[in-house]
């Protein structure tokens, strides 16, 4: 079924693969990089699996390394052909992809600023979570639980809504009632 607007033809595919990974400036998984595709609107899910095996098989696309074979990187050969044909594709769909991309990259970045882990000790489970923004950190705590259970819930808990968790202890930190006397 043809995309209207979109790419059709698993050459221009190909392009925009080339496209995507050049504009990001660093590796992507292959599922990012589908995602990406796939966001904007711009191409189908099966002609964008082809052109991007036939870009791995080519050279113009390699994998990062053995031990991460879904991460992809542009190759001097793909940056070549990106450089000859970049034009070629509509600016629309350029556009289209670079919002994508943007969303996806601060998707990834927000990922990276958002840890929580779990780990057995003799009194039970300690769970340390912590909130950065670039390099600053936001916040941080550590737990000390009785059950696995209750630490993995308070680790993702954190992980889905950790704005919403900074927020809520800021907010009791500073409530005056919390230095009133009974």
């Amino acid at each position: 079924m043809a995309i209207l607007g979109g790419l059709n033809d698993v050459t221009d595919v190909k392009f925009l693969v080339l496209y995507i990974l050049g504009y990001a400036g660093t590796p992507l998984s292959r599922e990012n990089l589908i995602a990406i595709a796939m966001d904007a609107g711009s191409v189908e899910y099966f002609n964008l699996a082809v052109a991007i095996d036939e870009l791995l098989h080519s050279g113009h696309v390699d994998i990062t390394s053995h031990q991460t074979p879904d991460i992809l990187k542009l190759t001097e050969q793909g940056k070549e052909a990106l450089s000859l044909f970049e034009k070629n594709l509509p600016y629309n769909i350029r556009r289209k992809n670079q919002v994508a991309l943007i969303k996806m990259l601060s998707k990834i970045e927000r990922r990276n600023d958002v840890t929580s882990s779990v780990k057995k000790t003799g009194g039970g489970y300690q769970v340390t979570c912590t909130l950065k923004e670039g390099e600053d950190v936001l916040l941080e705590y550590s737990l000390l639980v009785p059950t696995q259970i209750q630490a993995q819930l308070i680790a993702d808990s954190f992980k889905t809504d950790p704005k919403n968790r900074y927020m809520s202890i800021l907010q009791l930190l500073v409530d005056e009632k919390l230095f009133e006397e009974n």
